[in-house]
């Protein structure tokens, strides 16, 4: 891996070298920003500001929410613009711009004509260190932000999810919190809470900025950069993010809901490593044996012997596990983890060494499709850096697909069937004879 941060001859003189991509620059600049730059020839501009450690998760009890408020609040104006003058302004120059809050971060997000670099950065950069917070801006978010936690807390699919969520994973785990927050709590909100909140965000978090497109004035970002970066302090969190997902026993929850799927859905936790290191074997292995390969899991389950008419798999690098979820008749649950366990009972059988070496090929063809939209490049190689603490870049990921050996592959099978045995599972249905499933 390349450092963006080199030392001259002289010691005490350390110099930013571009860390250069085809295509891409990554630099680090002082000890709390990340900048990503995509300077392929484009009409259009996008960028995106991203505290890494902004998110809800990150709320005490009495602040549940403000951290979406304070979201909201952030990109409606900056200093000189207020409301009404912003929106005013971006329709008239063609600038389209979004906000959001996850967990684990807070973000903006502005794209528009190249020939805009200048003025979109500098709007979006400000709003992202130097927001402006007012109480006519506060009044106005705090009843949208109130509504919205209403419609969206009443939504059957997002009761159902929290509802199971909270009987499989202890209190503390990743996959119980909420981003939504309290009603109650963002109606109390002071601009006092904002300017605290702010403070504390900027303090703990490392900050990321992506840039992709033409007229991209480098120079000017990173100025800006380094005289934010000398005005703040910081708790040193580093990245990646560290969360977990922890089940509450016992290994098989079988789970009657009233939002519930009518006849089943069966979700295998399958515990297994999820690092960057073996992010590439992952990649060969989920190609080969779980998706519609012609003779992976998907193929057995579905075309060959009709037990599943919905399929999703993904991995969880808090939990470090393998989800596969299905959507079945009640009737044919049991028979489905058999099927499962069974797949994965024999490398030799399920290994095809030709569509090992074809599938290579075709992921690297895939890779280099994938990094000719606007702004992928940028995306995938910081969002590597969220998830594992490390850049990386399409070449180098595409450099360690093809060095994958089917001895990588047989070992990740043969974790798969180890973790098996201890998978998670868990069915969800609107009927009672849900609870019946797996008896002894």
């Amino acid at each position: 891996m390349k450092t963006a941060l080199q030392s001259t001859d002289n010691p005490v003189d350390n110099v930013l070298i571009p860390c250069v991509y085809e295509g891409m620059q990554y630099q680090k600049v002082g000890d709390f920003f990340h900048v990503f730059f995509d300077s392929n020839a484009r009409h259009k501009v996008k960028m995106e500001f991203l505290y890494s450690h902004g998110g809800s998760w990150y709320e005490k009890a009495a602040d549940r929410g403000k951290m979406h408020l304070m979201e909201h609040i952030i990109c409606s104006r900056t200093k000189e613009l207020d409301f009404v003058a912003f929106k005013d302004y971006t329709f008239d120059e063609s600038i389209s711009y979004n906000a959001f809050t996850s967990p684990t971060s807070l973000g903006l997000e502005a794209s528009g004509h190249r020939d805009d670099f200048a003025k979109i950065f500098g709007m979006f950069f400000e709003m992202f260190t130097t927001p402006t917070f007012t109480e006519v801006d506060l009044a106005r978010e705090k009843e949208i932000v109130t509504r919205e936690i209403a419609d969206r807390s009443g939504n059957p699919q997002y009761k159902l999810y929290y509802d199971v969520a909270n009987e499989l994973f202890t209190p503390d785990s990743f996959s119980v919190h909420q981003v939504l927050g309290d009603a109650a709590m963002v109606t109390q909100t002071s601009l006092a809470d904002l300017h605290r909140l702010f403070g504390d965000m900027m303090n703990r978090s490392q900050m990321i900025v992506c840039i992709s497109g033409g007229g991209i004035d480098t120079e000017l970002v990173l100025q800006k950069i380094r005289e934010i970066d000398q005005l703040r302090q910081n708790e040193k969190i580093p990245l990646p993010f560290k969360f977990h997902n922890t089940f509450i026993s016992p290994q098989i929850d079988k789970i009657q809901h009233q939002f519930g799927h009518e006849e089943c859905e069966l979700t295998l936790y399958v515990p297994c490593s999820v690092t960057l290191q073996d992010r590439a074997v992952r990649e060969i292995f989920s190609n080969l044996f779980l998706r519609g390969s012609g003779t992976g899991l998907y193929d057995v389950l579905r075309d060959e012997k009709g037990l599943i008419y919905g399929y999703y798999f993904g991995y969880d690098n808090y939990g470090q596990y393998l989800n596969i979820e299905m959507n079945c008749e009640l009737i044919h649950a049991e028979e489905i983890v058999t099927v499962v366990r069974e797949f994965f009972a024999d490398f030799d059988t399920r290994f095809s060494a030709a569509k090992f070496e074809t599938l290579k090929t075709q992921l690297a063809k895939k890779n280099d499709l994938t990094r000719d939209k606007l702004g992928s490049e940028v995306d995938f190689a910081h969002s590597t850096l969220l998830a594992y603490g490390s850049v990386e870049n399409y070449d180098e990921f595409t450099s360690r697909l093809m060095a994958v050996t089917p001895e990588d592959v047989q070992q990740f099978f043969l974790s798969i069937t180890e973790g098996l045995k201890h998978a998670k599972i868990v069915a969800v249905s609107q009927k009672a004879a849900v609870k019946k499933l797996f008896s002894v």
